[in-house]
């Protein structure tokens, strides 16, 4: 198949809907040329494809999805190819488990020839709220499986090659950054996540990934530190560090979360401690 092909064969119209009776599993619904229309699949019928782009589902969104089915039907189709005796998913999964909490025996769905993974990739990209990572290792898919470059990707999906580019570099992330970010409720930004990637070494990747999470560290933030780090000169002295350190530390500190009797022990320490950097700054101007 040549891209070209491809390219137009990914393309999903909708079209009339036609509900009949299925007499063979595959034959009866695409022969005389019935490919890329509407028609109703016994679910049963239907297998998942383990390979999804899209790995999480959120529980309470399915749902509301669930519910709005009952109430209004499935608007848009999912889309299958057809498998041995049935058929497989290609994009829509959401919607097909959602049918599955209703408890509908058939559902809506097309019949394509096109490329499985390149359907499924455009739908959830098109349609669906993908995590960066999600979306980038199904960029790197499309090139692996098809030998495609960054412009032919950024042109089947709408995107722009320097988007391309920059998303595929969140794959060089670690396993243990990428399965935290995806089954996390509560992510990092995606510039966060590219500042992540800057790193050299995965032991540096995951503890710049950490302290951005401990610390609700941002963009600029992250730079600045990274900067101040990349022109240092020379060692600087333990205790400068550790100053610096507990300075950054107590910019982020919550007061709110300690308790009263602890609080009027902190106020009496930070007094005692300016009262140290009053000496330390009066001698300094002195020298």
């Amino acid at each position: 198949m040549s891209k070209r092909a491809s390219l137009k064969e990914v393309s999903v119209p909708f079209f009339k809907e036609e509900d009949e009776k299925i007499r063979h599993p595959v034959e009866e619904l695409t022969d005389n040329g019935a490919i890329d229309r509407i028609i109703n699949i016994p679910i049963d019928r239907i297998l998942v494809d383990t390979n999804q782009i899209r790995k999480n589902f959120d529980q309470e969104g399915l749902e509301e999805l669930a519910q709005s089915i009952k109430r209004h039907g499935l608007i848009q189709p999912i889309v299958v190819t057809k498998k041995d005796e049935g058929f497989k998913l290609v994009a829509g999964e959401r919607r097909f488990r959602a049918c599955q909490i209703v408890g509908l025996k058939k559902i809506k769905a097309t019949v394509t020839r096109g490329d499985p993974l390149e359907i499924a990739l455009i739908e959830n990209i098109q349609r669906e709220d993908l995590s960066p990572i999600e979306e980038a290792e199904g960029y790197q898919r499309l090139i692996e499986m098809h030998s495609y470059t960054q412009e032919e990707v950024a042109e089947i999906v709408g995107k722009s090659q320097p988007y391309i580019n920059k998303t595929l570099a969140l794959t060089e992330l670690t396993e243990n950054i990428k399965k935290d970010y995806i089954a996390s409720s509560n992510r990092i930004p995606r510039e966060l996540l590219y500042e992540v990637t800057k790193q050299t070494k995965p032991e540096q990747m995951e503890k710049l990934y950490n302290d951005i999470l401990t610390y609700n560290l941002t963009v600029r933030e992250v730079r600045k530190q990274q900067h101040g780090r990349e022109h240092q000169k020379r060692p600087k002295n333990t205790v400068i560090q550790n100053i610096e350190q507990f300075d950054f530390r107590l910019s982020k500190f919550d007061l709110e979360k300690l308790p009263t009797q602890d609080r009027v022990h902190l106020g009496q320490v930070l007094e005692h401690l300016q009262s140290t950097i009053n000496q330390i700054l009066g001698v300094i101007k002195d020298l």
